[in-house]
C-alpha cells in the first residue's frame, strides 16, 4: 500500500525554514513598489532590484549549504588519516 503524499506547503510556511530570506524577500518588493509609487520605469526598477536578487541567490546559496554542513556528521578522530612524508632513517 502505497503512503498518501503530503500536501505541498505554501511558500510563507517554507520561508519559516529560511528565516534570514524573510528579510531580503521584503526589501525587493519594498524597492519595487517604491519605484512603482515614484512613476518610475521599468528599467529603473530593474536597476533597483537585481542586485537585492544577487543578493538573495548568494543568502539561498549559503543558507543551503550551511544546512548540508551541519547534516553531515562529523568525521571522529580514528577515522581522519592525514598524508604525512614518511621519517626515513638512511
Amino acid at each position: 500500500m502505497e503512503k498518501p503524499k503530503e500536501a505541498k506547503r505554501g511558500l510563507e510556511e517554507r520561508l519559516k525554514d529560511y528565516p534570514e530570506l524573510t528579510g531580503r524577500i521584503e526589501e525587493i518588493v519594498d524597492e519595487l513598489e517604491q519605484s512603482v509609487a515614484q512613476g518610475g520605469s521599468l528599467d529603473d526598477a530593474e536597476e533597483r532590484v537585481v542586485p537585492l536578487v544577487r543578493k538573495l541567490g548568494a543568502e539561498v546559496l549559503t543558507a543551503r549549504a550551511r544546512r548540508i554542513a551541519s547534516e553531515v556528521p562529523a568525521p571522529s578522530g580514528a577515522q581522519v588519516h592525514r598524508h604525512a612524508k614518511k621519517k626515513s632513517a638512511g
